[in-house]
């Protein structure tokens, strides 16, 4: 298999899982173009794997399509961290920030809570039963 075979399988690969991800989406193709600022027809070649322009803005399609990066490009983990990560890139690029700048916040973020958890236990920051 040569590089590029290997390219157009990963561009196919992404695309089905995009592909997935909108058909599944309430808002249709054509809601998820909007928010994507990009013309259907654009949106229909990534789901196709046949444009790779868009992989730029992998952390904006993941946001929109309310998933990580790492789901679209087939490294899931699942892990709580990787979900926390992307959707922390997700809502800074979503606000407009460069997606440099929204990782390196992500990181912040999550160093954070790694410091929380090193001072308080493992169970820092997850959800508790609510009491009167």
């Amino acid at each position: 298999m040569t590089r590029d075979d290997d390219l157009r399988r990963k561009a196919a690969d992404i695309g089905a899982r995009i592909d997935a991800l909108v058909k599944a989406d309430p808002r249709g193709q054509a809601g998820v173009a909007a928010e994507l600022e990009v013309e259907i027809e654009a949106l229909k070649k990534v789901q196709a794997g046949k444009s790779n322009r868009q992989y730029a803005k992998l952390a904006r399609v993941a946001a929109v399509l309310r998933t990580t990066p790492n789901h679209l490009l087939g490294f899931d983990g699942g892990t709580e961290r990787e979900l926390l990560r992307g959707a922390i890139e997700g809502a800074y690029t979503g606000l407009g920030f460069p997606a440099a700048e929204a990782r390196e916040f992500a990181e912040v973020f999550l160093r954070l809570i790694d410091m929380r958890s090193r001072q308080f236990g493992p169970s820092v920051g997850r959800q508790r039963p609510h009491t009167c």
